[in-house]
């Protein structure tokens, strides 16, 4: 097949970012919806049908490169308009999502007849509160490690958006 008709690697992360919250977005129960125009650093909206039906908004980003600021946490640099849009006081709650993935594309999802695994993890982080910032083009966020997307992490997310407490 013709390398040629294939979308580029940066739309492949993308779309396997998304792929990664739906995955766990439906494990746990919930709707994963994709809006169709995203003004405001919006990729993903997840809501849930029990109690007070609550949200989470969510900008999804892809790297094969983190830059590590110890054990604990790594950064990772967010365009400017992203990290306004994030931290701002909104009705719903915003993270921000990003997929780390092997460096070589062979490698991002393995395959047998007992599993599909997308590879590496996804972490996530709130940047409501944050402050201004003087930079012009991206802001090194720091996301801990601890993070990590997980249906456990979801539930517990959406459970403190339930409760209208910050996440």
């Amino acid at each position: 097949m013709s390398g040629d008709n294939l979308i580029d690697p940066k739309k492949r992360m993308e779309e396997l970012s998304v792929a990664y919250v739906h995955a766990v977005a439906s494990h746990c129960g919930y709707d994963a919806n994709r809006p169709q125009v995203d003004h405001d650093s919006v990729d993903i909206i997840i809501k849930s049908s029990a109690g007070k039906k609550p949200s989470i908004d969510v900008q999804l980003k892809a790297t094969t490169k983190i830059g590590a600021n110890g054990p604990d946490s790594f950064s990772f640099p967010l365009p400017i308009k992203n990290y306004d849009d994030l931290r701002g006081d909104n009705i719903n709650p915003r993270i921000l999502i990003v997929l780390c993935m092997p460096s070589q594309q062979d490698d991002w999802i393995m395959h047998t007849t007992d599993e599909l695994a997308l590879r590496k993890c996804a972490y996530w982080v709130s940047l409501r509160g944050l402050p201004d910032t003087t930079n012009k083009e991206s802001v090194s966020i720091n996301i801990p490690a601890a993070n990590a997307f997980s249906p456990q992490a979801l539930n517990d997310l959406m459970q403190k958006a339930d409760r209208r407490e910050d996440l």
